[in-house]
C-alpha cells in the first residue's frame, strides 16, 4: 500500500510538472502572437513622400478589406470574422464604410446617426483588440459634393479624433467618392476644414482625402495638393474591368512625383460592382500595388448578390470560415493575393483554383438586366471590356477628365452597391435633376440609370 501511494504521488507530481511546463509554452505562444500583430510591430503610421511608413520609417503596405455599408451589413463588424480575415487571409487592416445620405445613413436621422457611431466604435475596438489598422470612412456617394454635409462631417470627425487621438491604429477617410464637383473649389476647401477639426485633437493620424470623379482624379491633386499639414494621403478607387492601364499610368505618375496615394476601395469587376469580373486586370493592378507598396482595400466584405462581394449569398458574415468554401470568384482571387503579399502561414485550404474571366456564380438580381452596351446612346464604345451599367464615353462631360497619357476615356463609376431602397431614391433624384435642368442628359446618366430604371423613375415623377 505504501509503494502504491508513493508511485501515485510520483505520478501526480510528474503530471503537475508537465501541465506547468505546457502552460508556460502556451503563455509564451499567446504573448508572441500578440507581440507580432501589425500594430504592435509597426506602430503608428505616417506619410513620407509618396510612401506610408511605420514607426521605424520603413515603407508599410496596408492590406485590407472594406465593409459594405455598415447600415445594411452590421453583422460584418464581428471579432470572429475580422480575426479570420487577419489569420487566414493575412490582412492587417479593414475599412468601415459609413454611408452618409443613403438609406439608414449618418445624416438621415438622429437614430441612424447614433447607430452609425456605435457601429464605428465597435469596429475600432475590434481593430484595437486584434492589433489591426482601421479606416473610419465618411462614405459620401449620392451626396456627391462633400460640402453638402460639411457641418455634420466636421462634428463627426471631432468626435472620432477626440475619442481615438491616442490610438495608433486609426486612420480617417474624410470623403469617399466626390463627383461632378471641383477639386479646387469644393473638395479641397472641405478637406481643409475637416483636417483642421481632426488636428485640434489628433496631430498625427493619417487623413485620407478623396478626389473628383469617384476618387480617380488624383492628377488634379498633384497639381494643387493640400499644404501646411503632415500625414495627408489621397484615395484612388478603381474597378478592374473599367479602370485599366490609363488609370494605372496616372497612379504611377503621381507616385513618381511624390503624391501619397492609398487605394481605399477597389473591385475585381466593372464599376457598377456587378458584372464583368476581370482576373487579368485585377492581377495587373495588384502587381503594381505590391511593387510600389501602395495599400489597398477590396470592396467588399459582403454577401450581397453582386460580383464585387467576397462572400456567397447566405454566408453568415458574423462568423465567416477560414478557407474558400464561402467565397465568391472575387473572394477567392483576393484571398489568394492577400495571402501571397502578406506571407500568411495559416494555410487552411488548398491553393485557389484557376478561374476564368466569366463568372460562374449566381448572376445579379433583375434590377440590372439591361446591359449598357445595348443602349442606343453608346455610339462610339472606346473600351472592349463588357460593362453592365457603365458606358465608356468621350470626355464631353465637365465632371470627367482625360488621363495623363492622353487617353480620351473616363468611365463613370455608378452606385449600385446599395439596397433597393437606395436604388429607387437614386433614380428618382437623378430624374428630378434632369427635369429641373440642373444637369444634361448624357450617355453617362443613361448608362447609370439603365433603360428600364429610366422608365420606372420617370413613371414616378
Amino acid at each position: 500500500m505504501a509503494k502504491v501511494s508513493f508511485r501515485l504521488r510520483l505520478f501526480i507530481m510528474a503530471f503537475i510538472m508537465l501541465v506547468t511546463f505546457m502552460s508556460g509554452l502556451y503563455s509564451q505562444e499567446i504573448t508572441a502572437s500578440a507581440a507580432t500583430t501589425a500594430v504592435s510591430a509597426h506602430g503608428r503610421l505616417s506619410v513620407k513622400g509618396s510612401k506610408i511608413v511605420d514607426k521605424n520609417s520603413n515603407a508599410f503596405q496596408l492590406i485590407g478589406m472594406s465593409t459594405h455599408g455598415i447600415a445594411w451589413y452590421p453583422e460584418a463588424i464581428s471579432e470572429q470574422t475580422i480575426r479570420t480575415l487577419r489569420d487566414d487571409w493575412g490582412i492587417n487592416a479593414f475599412r468601415l464604410a459609413m454611408y452618409t445620405e443613403e438609406y439608414g445613413g449618418y445624416t438621415t436621422s438622429p437614430e441612424n446617426k447614433n447607430a452609425m457611431i456605435n457601429r464605428v466604435n465597435k469596429g475600432v475596438e475590434i481593430a484595437k483588440k486584434l492589433g489591426m489598422y482601421v479606416i473610419i470612412d465618411w462614405h459620401i456617394l449620392n451626396d456627391n459634393n462633400p460640402q453638402t454635409h460639411k457641418a455634420e462631417a466636421v462634428d463627426f470627425f471631432k468626435q472620432m479624433s477626440s475619442k481615438y487621438k491616442d490610438c495608433p491604429n486609426v486612420l480617417y477617410e474624410i470623403c469617399n467618392e466626390p463627383h461632378w464637383v471641383s477639386w479646387a473649389s469644393d473638395i479641397k476647401p472641405y478637406c481643409i476644414e475637416v483636417i483642421k477639426a481632426i488636428r485640434k485633437n489628433d496631430p498625427n493620424a493619417i487623413i485620407i482625402c478623396g478626389s473628383n470623379t469617384w476618387s480617380q482624379d488624383i492628377h488634379e491633386v498633384l497639381q494643387n495638393p493640400i499644404t501646411g499639414y503632415k500625414n495627408i494621403a489621397y484615395s484612388l478607387h478603381f474597378y478592374a474591368n473599367t479602370h485599366t492601364q490609363w488609370l494605372r499610368d496616372r497612379l504611377v505618375n503621381c507616385l513618381d512625383n511624390g503624391l501619397c496615394v492609398l487605394v481605399t476601395e477597389f473591385g475585381t469587376c466593372d464599376a457598377s460592382g456587378n458584372g464583368g469580373f476581370n482576373k487579368a486586370e485585377t492581377d495587373n493592378w495588384l502587381k503594381l500595388l505590391q511593387s510600389r507598396k501602395v495599400g489597398f482595400f477590396n470592396w467588399s466584405l459582403s454577401n450581397k448578390e453582386e460580383t464585387a462581394s467576397a462572400f456567397l449569398p447566405g454566408t453568415d458574415l458574423s462568423r465567416i470560415k477560414a478557407g474558400e468554401s464561402q467565397l465568391t470568384q472575387s473572394g477567392k482571387l483576393i484571398r489568394s493575393w492577400t495571402r501571397k503579399i502578406s506571407g500568411a502561414k495559416n494555410v487552411t485550404s488548398s491553393a485557389p483554383k484557376k478561374t476564368t474571366p466569366k463568372s460562374t456564380q449566381a448572376q445579379p438580381k433583375p434590377v440590372q438586366t439591361q446591359p449598357a452596351q445595348t443602349q442606343p446612346v453608346q455610339t462610339q464604345p472606346v473600351q472592349t471590356q463588357p460593362a453592365t451599367w457603365n458606358v465608356p464615353v468621350q470626355n464631353n462631360n465637365t465632371a470627367t477628365s482625360k488621363s495623363n497619357t492622353n487617353k480620351v476615356t473616363t468611365t463613370k463609376k455608378v452606385n449600385t452597391k446599395v439596397t433597393s431602397e437606395c436604388e429607387t431614391y437614386k433614380s428618382d433624384s437623378m430624374i428630378k435633376s434632369i427635369l429641373s435642368g440642373n444637369v444634361k442628359i448624357t450617355p453617362v446618366y443613361l448608362a447609370d440609370l439603365g433603360v428600364q430604371k429610366l422608365k420606372e423613375a420617370l413613371s414616378r415623377q
